[in-house]
């Protein structure tokens, strides 16, 4: 990050180039959960991990958008991708409950 990027908006100033980190934990939980559940929705409806990472990341930074978080987003991106391989055993760990309760 370089320098100060600021805008202001309805009055407030805001930090349009904040690391990850920088948000609250509540709103790193929303995401993480935006996240894992596009996450697995792709891999429910073709029964495998989704090919491209643009498809997930289109649909949660609208939410994100949505929910007023300000965050760049490469840095979703990023975060994604850090944690692409814990959804992924999330998921199986899942997946693997519900076949084995039916």
């Amino acid at each position: 990050m370089s320098g100060k990027n600021h805008h202001k908006v309805g009055g407030k100033l805001l930090q349009a180039d904040k690391c990850f980190s920088q948000l609250k934990p509540a709103q790193i939980e929303r995401v993480n959960e935006w996240l894992y559940l596009e996450y697995s929705g792709c891999c429910w409806d073709t029964g495998m991990p989704p090919k491209s990472d643009d498809d997930i990341l289109d649909t949660v930074y609208s939410k994100i958008e949505e929910a007023d978080i300000w965050i760049a987003r490469d840095e979703v991106l990023k975060y994604y991708r850090s944690k692409k391989l814990t959804f992924q055993r999330r998921y199986k760990r899942e997946a693997q409950a519900a076949y084995s309760s039916t």
